[in-house]
């Protein structure tokens, strides 16, 4: 069977690189046209980009200076204004929906 010898050795080394580049994938919000670009380098799995976000029907009211002064990068406007629009929405129960932000990072 193998087990010991080494003979899968240089096979299993390999795969661990190849199927990080291929779990992840570049994330730049496809449904918000504004904010500058989030200032480190963001990813998402490759699985998760195969799907399109929603289509953003929100239409925020920032101060001017907010997104002139580049404090919020349009990764980070991306989550506000989905949370803003999802909160928007009201359950049977007559509450608000809610929004969770899962990234991980702190983004």
């Amino acid at each position: 069977d193998g087990a010991g010898d080494g003979s899968m050795g240089e096979a299993a080394d390999a795969e661990p690189e190849a199927d990080a580049a291929e779990s992840f994938a570049d994330y730049q919000p496809s449904k918000l046209d504004y904010g500058p670009s989030h200032i480190e380098h963001v990813v998402e799995s490759a699985s998760l980009a195969c799907v399109p976000p929603v289509d953003v029907t929100y239409k925020p009211h920032f101060p001017p200076e907010l997104l002139s002064s580049g404090a919020l990068s349009r990764v980070q406007l991306e989550a506000v204004v989905y949370a803003l629009q999802q909160h928007e929405r009201r359950l049977p129960s007559g509450s608000r929906a809610g929004f969770y932000v899962g990234d991980g990072t702190g983004v």
